[in-house]
This record gives C-alpha cells, structure tokens and sequence, in this order.
C-alpha cells in the first residue's frame, strides 16, 4: 500500500472472492477491522451481485450501518431501517424477452423477482448456489416463462462453451437495453442498462454527500471493474484476473479475505488509527 487513505469516508467491499473466505464466510480478523474502521467514522458498505437477503446476515454480522448495494447496484438499501435508497429493475417486457429466450435454448436461469429467486427446477448447481448463498429457490417448472412483473435481475448458470453465444444473442435482441456482467466464469448476469456497481456507487456518494477522492472500493471480478473506476482509490485483491488488476488503481500483496484485510488496515493507519 503505497497511497495515502487519509480522507476515505467510505469503503465498498464487494463479498465472493473478496470479503469472504474460502469458507464463504468472514474472518474474525476481518470483522474486527471493520469495527475498528468504523469507529474513525468510515462507512463500510457491501457492494455484492447477490440477492438483497442472501447479503443481510453478513451486513448484520458486522453491525453495519448505512447503504447495502445488492445485484450488481440495482438495489440499494440502507441499514437497519432497510429504506430503499434505489432500485432500478429491468422492464417486464425486456425480462419477458429473456424468459422467452432461455425457454428456447433451454437454459440454466436464475430469475430475481421481489428479491426471490425462481428456477425453473431444482438441480445440482441450483443448490449449490443455494448453499453458498444461504438462500432457497422457489422451483416453477414450466410457469417460471410466464412470471410477470420486472424482475432486479437475471443470471444465468451456464457451461463456458455456452455463455459466448448466448451473450452474443442477447446483445443483438437486447443490447441496449441491458448491462451485462460477470462475478464468476460460468455466470452471464444481467440488469438494466447503466445499471452497475459504478453508477450505484455514484448514487451512494450522491446519498452520503461524498466525493470520489473519499471512497476506496475493493473487488475482484468483472462485475467490480466500474466500482473500482468510479472510486477514488478502485483496489484489485491479488486473486483478481490481469484485466481487473491493470484496471485498479493499486493491487493487494494478499488475495482475497486477506487483501481486504490489508486495505483496512491501511485505512486505520492513515486515518489515526492504531494498526
């Protein structure tokens, strides 16, 4: 860490491959930094791709108070009165569009409707995500083509093979209409069109009364890149791939759970504190 944390007021911490550990779950250490962060006055927000109530038990673990960002920006709230600060769905006839799209090529879907999620069955990777989101699917069988209603946003669940034609269909049958991302090699996430982890972060220092010379960001995967831009101070973890790390203003020694550590760390040093 070589750049100076003094006036950050603000850290946005995305959580899979970042916050968490291997265990998918948060380090002792790393809690107790945040509360020792917390009280030089830093505001610590999530900054997640998951569903609102799959981050709400770690956002409470912590003791946070303040903006949670959930699917990739399109929902934010704020903790603990859960006041919804925005939320930007896609429209009912693009998420019609895309239902009608994954009945065609029978794929692996996730729908995210009223901050549930439908599949249509329960498989292995379903439960998987599942398991390691601590949340349940609601299976629909053939019914899950015809839910109406603006669905936050769409994954899909996809062997490699398949995500390029399928990204490449959707961008012809919707591209302007849609921001598409990814948090993991076999997910294709989908939202409203200017809709990420980077517009939201400017709404959340628009809603804080904060300026980007005041806010760190930390991230690892695709779905992070516009955060990291969009703060003052974008921190790649040292497990994120060559092209999110060239695009961060710095990088960890460590990787994930531990380079978060790091910037934390740094932020209390810098800030006064007692590292």
């Amino acid at each position: 860490m070589v750049r100076s944390f003094k006036d950050i007021e603000l850290i946005a911490l995305d959580m899979d491959g970042t916050l968490l550990d291997e265990n998918h779950q948060i380090p002792l250490e790393t809690v107790e930094l945040i509360k020792r962060a917390r009280e030089l006055d830093v505001v610590v927000m999530i900054a997640s791709g998951r569903m609102y109530r799959s981050i709400k038990p770690h956002v409470k673990r912590l003791a946070l108070e303040g903006p949670v960002m959930a699917y990739n920006g399109a929902m934010i709230k704020n903790w603990p009165d859960e006041a919804v600060i925005a939320h930007e769905p896609l429209s009912a006839e693009v998420g019609q569009r895309l239902l009608d799209l994954t009945r065609e090529g029978n794929y692996h879907l996730h729908l995210y409707l009223d901050d549930i999620l439908y599949v249509k069955e329960m498989n292995e990777r379903v439960r998987e995500y599942c398991k390691i989101a601590g949340v349940e699917a609601t299976p629909l069988g053939r019914e899950m083509y015809t839910q109406k209603g603006s669905p936050t946003k769409l994954l899909f669940y996809e062997d490699l093979d398949r995500l390029g034609p399928l990204r490449k269909e959707i961008e012809e049958m919707v591209g302007d209409e849609v921001y598409l991302t990814s948090s993991f090699p076999f997910f294709l996430e989908v939202t409203r069109k200017d809709v990420n982890k980077g517009t939201s972060l400017l709404r959340v220092m628009e809603y804080l009364g904060l300026s980007s010379y005041q806010v760190a960001a930390v991230g690892d995967s695709g779905n992070d890149v516009a955060m990291l831009e969009t703060a003052g101070i974008g921190v790649a973890v040292a497990n994120a791939k060559e092209e999110i790390r060239t695009r961060a203003d710095m990088v960890t020694i460590e990787p994930g759970s531990l380079g978060v550590q790091e910037v934390l760390r740094a932020i209390i040093r810098d800030r006064g504190g007692d590292s």
